[in-house]
């Protein structure tokens, strides 16, 4: 099939499926993030998704937050966060066509694409995933940084609760055996290789939000933190917010009724890490955790 033919196949189905569900985002706010539409409009203008936002995507390293930033993005947008994670596998258009196909024709049939949704949805894309190569087309860029062990530890229960294992019964020693395995297996993981193009995007002057400046003190963070998190991502995407759409969005920020969020909270790993884990971790990944600043050296 020819590169535009499957362009447009999905361009149709996505069309087909946002008729389905009429208003996908307002969908999203009662039924994930227990939030009732009136109060949202109280708050939020009704016609804000006509307005013209900056055009961005999101950019995060799985398990480091993109539930969490995505939530905070919907709720100051008015948009759904359309993850192209999701598409198929043997979709991979530059990959495919980049040798008989310009790169702007690329982007030409990128935009016409967007555009059908560019007041329901913004792109959220996992780093150096299979469709990385979408974020050229953004000027401005949202990037997620977490604690490499905390998100260690959540990539671990992540993977249990696919395992069908019981998260609230399982014992203390089986999590401390997958964290060393899952920490042996960062290449598999690409952890170093997306941290390091992460320090790239940083130094390119890209919005970067912590992770525990934005969860807030339901997460264990600090309110005065959580709120500057947000007005900066408002702003840096040119919608700025006054003070009751910023506290409106605190408030609802922390928690989802979704099967990735499990309890959102800083400093997990300290429940877990013992001497021989924190070795392990600094072997495979010490570097990662020190040119990020959470710790200025190897302790044990």
């Amino acid at each position: 099939m020819k590169f535009y033919e499957i362009f447009k196949k999905i361009k149709i189905d996505k069309l087909k499926l946002f008729k389905e569900k009429n208003n996908i985002f307002e969908k999203k706010l009662t039924k994930e993030y227990s939030i009732e539409i009136k109060d949202y409009y109280k708050i939020f203008p009704i016609d804000k998704n006509k307005i013209k936002y900056d055009e961005f995507v999101l950019l995060t390293i799985p398990k480091t937050g993109t539930h969490l930033l995505c939530k905070c993005l919907e709720l100051i947008t008015g948009r759904y966060g359309l993850g192209w994670g999701v598409l198929p596998k043997d979709y991979n258009p530059y990959e495919s066509y980049k040798d008989d196909i310009p790169h702007i024709k690329t982007k030409a049939l990128y935009n016409d694409y967007i555009t059908n949704f560019e007041v329901l949805t913004f792109p959220t894309l996992h780093v150096l995933n299979k469709n990385y190569y979408i974020s050229n087309f953004y000027q401005k860029k949202i990037i997620t940084l977490r604690d490499p062990r905390d998100q260690i530890i959540s990539l671990v229960f992540h993977k249990m609760r696919e395992n069908g294992d019981n998260l609230n019964q399982i014992d203390k020693d089986k999590i401390k055996n997958k964290i060393k395995e899952v920490i042996r297996l960062t290449s598999q993981y690409k952890m170093d290789q997306m941290y390091k193009e992460l320090l790239i995007l940083k130094e390119r002057g890209y919005c970067l939000i912590k992770f525990e400046d934005l969860i807030g003190p339901m997460g264990g963070g600090y309110l005065t933190k959580q709120k500057e998190a947000i007005s900066k991502i408002a702003n840096y995407i040119n919608y700025p917010l006054n003070e009751k759409q910023i506290n409106f969005i605190s408030e609802f920020l922390h928690g989802a009724n979704h099967p990735n969020f499990r309890v959102g909270r800083i400093n997990q790993w300290k429940d877990y890490f013992d001497q021989e884990i924190n070795e392990l971790l600094y072997e495979y990944l010490g570097n990662v955790v020190i040119n990020n600043g959470y710790e200025e050296s190897y302790s044990q």
